[in-house]
């Protein structure tokens, strides 16, 4: 998981570029312009929701029903167009908005950490929270494993949100609270749970917990440790007639401390670090 910067453009910046892209005089866009500032108001509110944790709080869109009005005369159908149609064309001002957002991190998507960013995510869901549609920070460059994984699920209580890369604490990022196990074999496996710190209050706990389900991340990262053991094991084997005890342990050390402390690979060599019998090769017995 890494945490990122806010992005560089306002709601109103993503909706009026989307908005050019509508054909003057249309009946979508005289009532889109007619309800603009009453939208782009909910920008500020997103904002205090989501550093007082209360994102929950938003009233979400019944399920299908697209001719259900969300602001004024504005539907939700019209807010899906405006995403889809609009926001997405190719060479427009719309679309570039799209993807320089999804550059920000570099390609890498910054949920699950390895895959290749594909998309944008919508943090509060689009099929639920139209008026979120084309607000930059609710749009979060993800894989496509990660934006699909999460579902649409209406989020009715504080714990049910998920971690924001935009606005939670940095503890969130900084601090382990993912834990893995080897399952002592003759082909040792890295299996993936939550297990924040003891000093953390409940919800935090549970927050994480609903990060770790939604987006999948145990058997994600269980997928990355698996191809990953074969390269331990054979470091394992290279380094154990060379080096004093402890060193094996020493060397999956520092190998964790290079990478993100909720990182697949950080968790899984830490993990390795601290198993006394798989670093004297107990899987060679």
């Amino acid at each position: 998981m890494k945490k990122l910067p806010y992005p560089p453009f306002s709601f109103e910046d993503a909706y009026q570029a989307s908005l050019d892209n509508v054909g003057v005089g249309t009946d979508l866009y005289t009532r889109l312009l007619f309800e603009k500032q009453l939208i782009l108001d909910n920008e500020d509110k997103y904002k205090q929701k989501a550093e007082s944790l209360c994102l929950h709080t938003f009233q979400c869109a019944r399920h299908g029903h697209s001719e259900d009005k969300i602001v004024g005369d504005v539907t939700k159908d019209d807010l899906k167009i405006l995403y889809e149609t609009y926001f997405l064309k190719e060479s427009t001002a719309a679309r570039d908005i799209y993807e320089a957002i999804k550059a920000s991190t570099g390609g890498v998507c910054p949920i699950c950490g390895f895959g290749s960013v594909h998309t944008l995510d919508h943090y509060l869901p689009k099929s639920r929270y139209h008026l979120f549609s084309v607000l930059p920070i609710n749009l979060v460059p993800a894989c496509r494993d990660c934006n699909t994984g999460k579902g649409s699920s209406v989020i009715s209580q504080p714990e049910m949100l998920s971690i924001h890369p935009y606005f939670d604490d940095s503890m969130f990022f900084d601090e382990r609270w993912i834990r893995g196990t080897v399952r002592h074999d003759t082909i040792p496996i890295v299996t993936y749970s939550v297990y924040p710190p003891a000093t953390w209050s409940a919800l935090s706990k549970e927050r994480v917990e609903t990060h770790f389900v939604a987006f999948g991340l145990g058997d994600a990262f269980s997928v990355q440790a698996t191809t990953e053991m074969t390269t331990a094991i054979e470091t394992v084997r290279g380094l154990l007639p060379i080096m004093e005890e402890g060193g094996v342990s020493g060397h999956f050390h520092r190998i964790s401390q290079c990478h993100q402390p909720n990182s697949w690979r950080s968790i899984f060599y830490i993990t390795l670090a601290e198993d006394d019998w798989f670093c004297r090769g107990g899987f060679l017995d």
